[in-house]
């Protein structure tokens, strides 16, 4: 049983790193399997490890300390240097934080919504389109599963609150989102995946 060293350099955000390893393990499982001995960064477990290391000189030294401190079986490591990252300016920077409040939003009142409905006194709920009558213990969406109508069970006033909240969050994503190129922290991920 060995070991390859995988790595990747990420030039983005740090609050944004963990989501953009996740999908980049996703992706790999998904092209190269995952077997446990598939040696790639996808077979990693999930997560990231942030080294708590001042950020170092060059990519290069990254990559040195990555490599000699990692240990395979271990999470990926992100281990900090200074290089040329992408930003998002304070304008669009902004524009993310809101989007991502809408879209929390959006998530809580659908799944509030959906629990109202299967809460209600009654055992059963009609659709609108095709009349067929569903148990409410197995709405697990608010489309018909008969006749597969979207979002049929909600109430007028209901719909009306999700469509304003997805035209808000809707209007948000049609704003552009400038980056630029600065002097910042950047991160060598990786380490050693088991083969």
């Amino acid at each position: 049983m060995g070991a390859n060293f995988n790595y990747y350099t990420y030039r983005g955000g740090k609050t944004e790193l963990p989501s953009h390893h996740k999908e980049l393990q996703e992706e790999e499982c998904e092209t190269h399997g995952n077997d446990t001995y598939a040696g790639h960064i996808g077979i990693m477990p999930s997560g990231i490890d942030f080294v708590e290391h001042k950020a170092f000189e060059n990519e290069d030294q990254a990559r040195e300390h990555l490599e000699d401190n990692h240990r395979k079986w271990d999470r990926a490591m992100a281990v900090p240097f200074k290089g040329t990252g992408v930003v998002y300016d304070k304008a669009s920077q902004l524009l993310r934080d809101q989007r991502n409040k809408v879209t929390a939003e959006l998530t809580t009142l659908e799944a509030d919504t959906l629990l109202s409905i299967r809460s209600t006194k009654s055992k059963t709920i009609g659709c609108k389109k095709c009349g067929s009558s569903v148990s409410r213990l197995y709405i697990t969406c608010a489309d018909c599963p008969v006749c597969g109508k979207r979002e049929t069970f909600y109430s007028k006033t209901q719909a009306e609150r999700i469509k304003r909240k997805r035209d808000k969050l809707r209007q948000l994503n049609s704003k552009s989102l400038k980056q630029t190129q600065t002097i910042t922290t950047c991160y060598v991920v990786g380490g050693w995946c088991v083969e």
